[in-house]
C-alpha cells in the first residue's frame, strides 16, 4: 500500500500547529507517511518568538515515516511550499 505525503504550511501559531500534528499522528498509517512542514520566516519582531516556537516544536516531531522541514530565514510573503531538491518553491 502506498501512502500520500502530507504538507503543512505554518507561520506563528504554535498551539494550533501542535494540536494539528497530534491529531495527524493518531491516524492509521501516520508512521508510514512522509510529512512536509514549511514555516515561513518572521515578518516582524512580534512574530519572531512564535515562529521560533513553531520551528522548535517541528524539529521534535516524530511518529511519521520522515519529517521534512523547510525554514527560510526571511519572510517570503506566504509564497512557499516544500520541495526536497530546491528547499523552496515560490508561486
Amino acid at each position: 500500500m502506498k501512502y500520500s505525503p502530507m504538507f503543512i504550511s505554518v507561520f506563528d501559531r504554535p498551539h494550533h500547529f501542535k494540536h494539528c500534528i497530534e491529531s495527524l499522528k493518531k491516524n492509521h498509517g501516520a508512521d508510514k507517511t512522509e510529512l512536509y512542514i514549511s514555516s515561513d520566516g518572521p515578518d516582524s519582531d512580534d512574530s519572531f518568538d512564535k515562529v521560533n516556537q513553531v520551528r522548535t516544536y517541528a524539529r521534535s516531531i516524530h511518529g511519521f515515516k520522515k519529517v521534512n522541514l523547510f525554514f527560510p530565514k526571511e519572510n517570503t510573503g506566504r509564497k512557499i511550499i516544500g520541495d526536497t531538491k530546491k528547499n523552496i518553491y515560490s508561486f
